[in-house]
């Protein structure tokens, strides 16, 4: 990475003029993409003492970000609803993806500068919990040399504008399973590890989950904002309903495990 990445002009009156990273470049684009999206945000105050508490008795506790990214694959799983997307090309139509992928945002810092980026992983209600947090413990921590997908997000954020949009707009419009592929099925994100949480979101996906803070009786507010082109509220709300009740139920236990195995060892 080089430093002209983050330039930095100061006037003579302290003023600054920052030239944007490909990162940033990249996140422009893709709120251009978003803006045509009718989305709408639901939520469900969630009550989670148990699952809370469990999580606080293990040594190493696996990540809020592995435990709900898990716990909505494994709803979407069963719900197909979740996994369709509003195609308008070449005419409008729903594609329905076969299997889910997640893209749980992530930040990092390169070159001074903090970004988000998005990394996806395949099937995440097939991985056990730990699997999920030490992935993204190393897409968190690895150089980003060494994922092929953050070099790639490099390489076209230093592409010029109309090339970038367009690379944007084929892997989102091309195809469903190009959209499924390159975006995601799904998406997590949320700033609450450093203290806050998201009312709403900007988003090209169908579903984009995002959550708020545990107050100090397990309870949280968790979000999820949709394209109400492809899925409607009702099924929505029952999506929310089925994660609490999967948190508290199938996760709960594999955190349960957790803990015991690693007391026992």
């Amino acid at each position: 990475m080089g430093a002209r990445e983050l330039n930095t002009v100061l006037s003579q009156d302290g003023r600054a003029w920052i030239a944007l990273s490909p990162y940033r470049k990249n996140i422009t684009t893709l709120m251009r993409l978003s803006r045509h999206v009718p989305l709408v945000t639901a939520d469900r105050r969630m009550h989670l003492a148990p699952l809370v508490e469990a999580r606080q008795a293990c040594a190493a506790r696996p990540s809020w970000s592995a435990i709900f990214a898990k716990a909505f694959a494994m709803v979407s799983a069963h719900r197909p609803e979740l996994r369709r997307a509003y195609m308008s090309y070449p005419w409008p139509h729903l594609h329905q993806s076969s299997r889910t992928v997640a893209t749980i945002v992530i930040e990092r810092t390169i070159a001074g500068e903090d970004v988000p980026l998005f990394f996806h992983i395949l099937k995440p209600e097939d991985a056990t919990l730990l699997e999920l947090h030490e992935t993204l413990q190393r897409a968190q921590t690895m150089p980003i040399e060494e994922f092929p997908r953050f070099r790639r997000m490099r390489w076209i954020g230093r592409m010029p504008g109309p090339i970038r949009s367009a690379l944007w707009r084929m892997a989102y419009h091309f195809s469903g399973r190009t959209r499924g592929r390159y975006f995601g099925t799904f998406a997590l994100s949320s700033p609450a590890p450093s203290g806050a949480g998201l009312v709403t979101i900007i988003t090209p996906l169908t579903c984009t989950l995002h959550y708020g803070l545990l107050d100090e009786n397990g309870g949280m507010d968790m979000r999820l904002t949709f394209d109400h082109r492809a899925i409607d509220g009702a099924p929505v709300a029952r999506a929310l309903a089925d994660v609490e009740e999967t948190l508290l139920t199938d996760i709960l236990t594999e955190i349960r495990r957790i803990g015991r195995s690693q007391h026992a060892a």
